[in-house]
């Protein structure tokens, strides 16, 4: 876990950290896509590492299924997302009653470079911040961010599966 906050001040690691070291076992990854490393130790180079294998790919056009799974927010759900030159072009919720968003809302749906943003702005502020990345892909394939450890309900806990390019 990467916690940035004042010297001695007490820690509480609750639902979201359980949930991507649950994650984190079952994919047998790491904060940086690999094994055998702490994931509590995502730094920004970290992230931007991820982000270069991704950008190496030149996925503009991809498929993904983004499910959030913690938190009193929007991003809480599964939804099946294309993505047509870098932007989310169709949404569909794949969770019984869930949220599917109009076209108007489709930006609520992060892509992953978005995700990477997320992160990048994570990193650089106060709360925890874990993430799991493709090894070979790059993308994040499981988040939580948690701004204010200290509150209720403000963090995102997020998995990403299901990357796949699509056709020219």
């Amino acid at each position: 876990m990467t916690h940035r906050g004042a010297p001695g001040r007490p820690t509480a690691v609750a639902l979201p950290g359980a949930l991507l070291v649950g994650v984190l076992a079952l994919a047998g990854c790491t904060a940086s896509g690999e094994t055998g490393a702490d994931p509590g130790d995502l730094t920004a180079a970290d992230v931007a590492q991820a982000r270069e294998r991704w950008e190496q790919g030149g996925w503009q056009d991809y498929s993904y299924v983004l499910e959030g799974t913690c938190g009193e927010q929007q991003l809480v759900g599964r939804w099946a997302a294309r993505v047509v030159d870098g932007a989310v072009a169709e949404v569909a919720a794949t969770t019984p009653g869930g949220w599917t968003p109009t076209s108007d809302r489709y930006g609520d749906i992060p892509t992953v470079p978005a995700l990477f943003d997320r992160l990048d702005a994570a990193v650089a502020g106060d709360g925890i911040v874990q993430a799991t990345f493709s090894p070979h892909v790059g993308y994040p394939m499981a988040l939580v961010l948690d701004p204010m450890p200290d509150s209720v309900d403000d963090e995102t806990c997020l998995t990403v599966s299901a990357v796949t390019p699509l056709d020219p």
